[in-house]
């Protein structure tokens, strides 16, 4: 904008198109959100109804650390009786047992799940305006980059939060895959479905904003706390420029000195401005240490307390985001495979079971086509199962190297093409106009005293890099100035014969 400040995006993203097919089986009247925290899962259904969307059945179920190992086997029952090993704990069996319970109180076998800021990488990225797809390619580069987790598949998600004329503000979350085993496993096991993955700091930002409590002029701290544990966002003019999970601080000056050094590293990002709010949102109020370490943090600004309202929780703001069309999504690939694959097999299922129908009335002809057509189907299906996870991952690499190239390539970028030109103009050749495209090339028009410095011209042009070919136009005599007007078109490549 005029005034180089950032404005709210006007237009959302669209959901991916790989997620048609998944997204498609939950009920657009009904949206449910699943929230992963660190001591429950919360759980939230949104209905439409004439009125707009509202808040349907909730609950939470809490989440019970799992098991240790004992330390040493317990003393045998009799002499010389040998105790028989412990089985090892499943982490995910926890997490399973209360998704089954949350999808039976919310008769919901699909949902949008929600995981917690402990288990993701989250930014605040500037980037510039770029098409979708070759914005998520640079998101994942800066992800990749950023990320502590070397050797380990990303999963990488990320919305567009503002924009200007040239840039564009851009959160970005990734969840390393190894996190995200456990929650496969519990997913699996409860027989549920996720349709989306979200992440926990936007969906309590929007729950939050929603009811006023996070929106404002000027540079504002939004501290969250849920369970013990902290998150963390830094707005400017109500939007985030930086996004932090500070997570369960040991000592009640922890969180001041995280804010303080959350405030600074705000300014080497976004520049300096003066601190106008820091807003504590929290179940309860916090204790007064870390209310007096906060506020000398945020001196000489006041420290604003706010009971988090029941029902402003990240299933909430996730639920929400989803009906407003959030493109956030950090659903690994597998998952999609997986869920597709499912589909697939229903379908095929069925497909056989009608086909059956037809085999019985014409056995005595068809018996052997069908049962060897499903055996090649599956057969085939199994060999392209078995290279699909290879062909993907070297298709993502080639399309990381190819993105990689283009951003570093300027041998055809316009300066280059003037100066090019501007070498191989002929004295009395004057050019009244140059259109350019990256693609293509360039076209030239103009004019000169006589056709001679325009043949010279164009056969210069032919063979001076980055140009290939040069094809003329029409050449004009404009007898009332006394010159011959022409137009070229200068091609990157050789023209087609």
């Amino acid at each position: 904008m005029a005034d180089g400040k950032m404005t709210p995006a006007v237009s959302r993203l669209r959901l991916p198109a790989k997620l048609g097919l998944v997204a498609a089986q939950m009920p657009p009247d009904t949206v449910v959100a699943l929230a992963i925290e660190a001591q429950r899962l919360s759980g939230v259904a949104l209905v439409r109804g004439r009125g707009g969307w509202a808040r349907g059945p909730a609950g939470e179920w809490p989440l019970p650390a799992a098991p240790e190992a004992p330390a040493a086997p317990p003393p045998a029952a009799e002499a010389g009786a040998v105790a028989a090993p412990a089985p090892d704990a499943d982490p995910s069996a926890p997490l399973a047992e209360a998704l089954r319970a949350a999808s039976a109180a919310l008769n919901a076998r699909a949902a949008v799940l929600v995981l917690p800021t402990s288990m993701l990488l989250m930014r605040v990225l500037r980037l510039p305006k770029l098409g979708r797809e070759e914005l998520a390619g640079a998101v994942a580069l800066q992800m990749d980059k950023l990320s502590p987790f070397p050797g380990d598949e990303l999963s990488v998600g990320f919305e567009v939060l503002a924009e200007t004329g040239d840039e564009c503000v851009v959160f970005a979350a990734a969840a390393p895959g190894r996190r995200l085993e456990t929650v496969e496993r519990a997913l699996s096991a409860a027989d549920v479905r996720a349709i989306r993955v979200d992440a926990a700091l936007p969906s309590w930002w929007r729950a939050l904003r929603e009811r006023g409590m996070a929106a404002g002029a000027g540079r504002q701290a939004v501290l969250i706390a849920r369970d013990g544990e902290w998150d963390l966002l830094v707005l400017d003019d109500g939007v985030p420029v930086l996004a932090r999970g500070l997570g369960r601080p040991v000592e009640d000056d922890d969180l001041g000195r995280e804010l303080t050094l959350s405030l600074l590293q705000a300014e080497m990002e976004a520049g300096p401005r003066d601190l106008a709010g820091v807003l504590v949102a929290a179940p309860s109020a916090p204790p007064m240490a870390v209310r007096r370490a906060l506020s000398a943090a945020a001196a000489p600004v006041q420290l604003q307390l706010a009971e988090m309202p029941a029902d402003a929780g990240a299933a909430d703001g996730a639920a929400r985001r989803t009906a407003e069309g959030a493109t956030l999504d950090l659903t690994p690939a597998a998952w999609r495979t997986r869920t597709q694959a499912a589909l697939t097999r229903r379908r095929l299922v069925a497909g056989l079971a009608a086909a059956l129908g037809l085999w019985a009335a014409l056995a005595a002809l068809l018996f052997a086509g069908p049962f060897l057509t499903g055996r090649l189907v599956r057969w085939q299906k199994s060999r392209i199962e078995s290279v699909a996870p290879a062909y993907r991952h070297v298709r993502d690499t080639r399309d990381r190297v190819l993105l990689i190239r283009r951003y570093m390539d300027r041998e055809r970028s316009l300066l280059e093409c003037l100066r090019t030109i501007t070498e191989v103009q002929p004295a009395g050749v004057d050019l009244s106009s140059l259109t350019y495209s990256r693609d293509e090339g360039c076209r030239l028009s103009g004019d000169a005293p006589d056709t001679g410095p325009i043949y010279a011209f164009k056969e210069k042009l032919q063979v001076t890099a980055p140009f290939k070919s040069c094809k003329l136009g029409n050449v004009i005599a404009d007898a009332a100035r006394q010159k011959q007007r022409f137009e070229m078109d200068v091609r990157f490549e050789e023209a087609a014969p």
